[in-house]
């Protein structure tokens, strides 16, 4: 899911819902900076068994292959593939290259509001307005290999809904 939906997440479905639907333990790699430790605490709180420290421009290689490892010992994971500074709406790659060197496919995630305020952040984060219908579609998972690697990039990012986002 894109990063600026984060906060219909939340919200949205009970906490235990990334357990509930695959049942496999968690590992997540989250943002290092201080300010994220209340997520990180929640999310401990949720039951992700294993908090990785890490993201573009702070150790994210290493995060990306402590997340690897968890991943061939059967953990699943969330991912926001635009975060933690974007550009918004636009897959990165590491995504795919996490899936190509686990197997483990990507099932995107796509969130929307019946009423929201954007925020003027990098990410045009989405808060929910009280009595707001949330909806959450949660896609088929997309095998990455060599062979598929830009299509399901293109793929990806129809299914998160990048096209309605940016108003194309």
């Amino acid at each position: 899911m894109w990063h600026s939906f984060v906060p219909l997440a939340l919200i949205s479905a009970p906490p235990s819902i990334p357990m509930v639907l695959d049942r496999a333990p968690q590992a997540w790699m989250q943002h290092p900076i201080w300010y994220m430790k209340p997520i990180h605490v929640l999310l401990c709180l949720m039951g992700v068994k294993k908090i990785i420290l890490g993201s573009t421009g702070h150790s994210g290689r290493e995060a990306a292959e402590q997340l690897l490892d968890y991943l061939r010992q059967g953990c699943s994971t969330v991912l926001n593939p635009d975060g933690p500074y974007g550009p918004a709406f636009v897959l990165k790659e590491g995504i795919l290259h996490l899936s190509l060197k686990s197997g483990v496919p990507v099932v995107p995630v796509r969130l929307s509001s019946s009423s929201n305020r954007e925020l003027r952040t990098w990410d045009r984060k989405k808060l929910s307005y009280p009595f707001s219908t949330i909806e959450m579609e949660i896609g088929d998972p997309i095998h990455i290999t060599k062979e598929n690697f830009d299509s399901a990039h293109n793929l990806i990012e129809r299914k998160l809904g990048v096209h309605f986002v940016k108003g194309t």
